[in-house]
């Protein structure tokens, strides 16, 4: 499926049974062990802030690989990400993409202020 346009296969991407999917990567958050579930978790509770305004959102890729080196030791896909975010409440701008982009608040997301800085 690699061969297909990137718009052809954003169409594969979405959501299924209450959990993100797409044609490359179907890992779900539950397949994570408890203890890096909880360590997820609590990143996205306490270092991000959701907003309603749909300005400027980062994408899932983006956020996995901060929290990925604000949580050494976690490594999970960009699709167990997705669905840890849908569980915290985030809603993404839209499914049909591979990369989700949510609505961090730019002014209240200490994960991303030392992006901001040059730290990553």
């Amino acid at each position: 499926m690699s061969h297909l346009p990137e718009k052809e296969r954003d169409k594969l991407c979405g959501i299924r049974d209450g959990h993100p999917y797409s044609w490359v990567d179907t890992e779900l958050f539950s397949a994570q062990p408890p203890e890096v579930q909880e360590r997820v978790v609590e990143w996205i509770k306490n270092a991000l802030v959701p907003t309603k305004t749909k300005a400027n959102p980062i994408s899932s890729n983006r956020l996995k690989v901060i929290m990925e080196k604000q949580l050494p030791g976690v490594d999970i896909s960009n699709n167990a990400l997705k669905d840890a975010m849908l569980l915290c409440g985030y809603e993404p701008v839209t499914v049909q993409q591979f990369n989700w982009l949510f609505c961090i608040n730019r002014r209240k997301r200490p994960a991303l202020i030392a992006t901001k800085k040059g730290h990553y």
